[in-house]
């Protein structure tokens, strides 16, 4: 491993993959990891290798799948369109894809897919080396529709898996409902041709929205939410 590679500066990004082609090469549980936030951000997947494990040999043969990550979050799979090649990686297909992801347990092959994403100047990511990659995955957590991600830079996935853990541990699933509420109270500004700019939306967060939604009352929640916009506003 490249000891500077953890100080290379990283410019973080959430990509819009639906419908986008993406290609994993590997099929055991790294390779899983993979093509289960492929599917879940629905994108098209191939996935090439000889031999899968369970979980993969489960998506392939078109069941839906629910699977709990690290932070404890289940999410529910649907498979729409996925599709496998049980065979070795063949030289220069990773040109076809926008995404490439090499995660085999042999160097010389993630080497080849690297190398040919390189040529083809398409973003390559290859599990366990950060030499070997032209992006990093952060380590990331769902609560629809928010997505947590944290990024240790390639230094440590176990730390960035940590931090993101504590994020979540904070905050629950109480993410979804306040982010639902949010934007529903955005859409009110908007309809009245009022900007959402014009509200100080984190002195709303830090005084009394987040508790309320973590007691359950979603109507006190939202009565309290444009409450505070309207007096922020001056309106009734």
């Amino acid at each position: 491993m490249n000891k500077t590679q953890a100080s290379v500066p990283l410019y973080p990004v959430t990509l819009v993959l639906s419908g986008q082609p993406c290609l994993v090469v590997g099929g055991g549980p790294v390779g899983y990891r993979k093509v289960h936030n492929l599917l879940l951000s629905q994108a098209e997947v191939t996935l090439v290798a000889p031999e899968l494990c369970p979980q993969l040999e489960q998506l392939a043969s078109g069941k839906m799948a629910e699977e709990v990550d690290e932070a404890g979050i289940g999410d529910a799979l649907e498979l729409k369109s996925f599709k496998v090649h049980r065979r070795d990686y063949e030289k220069g297909e990773a040109s076809n894809y926008r995404l490439v992801f090499a995660a085999t347990s042999n160097r010389n092959v993630n080497r080849q897919v690297f190398q040919d994403a390189q040529e083809a100047g398409i973003f390559v990511n290859t599990a366990d080396d950060p030499q070997g990659c032209t992006f990093m995955l952060p380590s990331i957590a769902r609560f629809d529709p928010v997505t947590i991600a944290v990024s240790s830079g390639g230094s440590s996935p176990a730390l960035a898996i940590w931090i993101r853990n504590q994020i979540t541990t904070h905050f629950g699933s109480n993410l979804s409902a306040i982010a639902q509420l949010l934007f529903r109270a955005r859409c009110v500004l908007h309809d009245k041709g009022i900007s959402t700019e014009a509200v100080d939306w984190n002195e709303i967060l830090e005084t009394g929205l987040l508790d309320i939604v973590s007691q359950g009352d979603l109507q006190g929640a939202e009565r309290f939410l444009m409450n505070s916009v309207n007096t922020q506003l001056g309106t009734c």
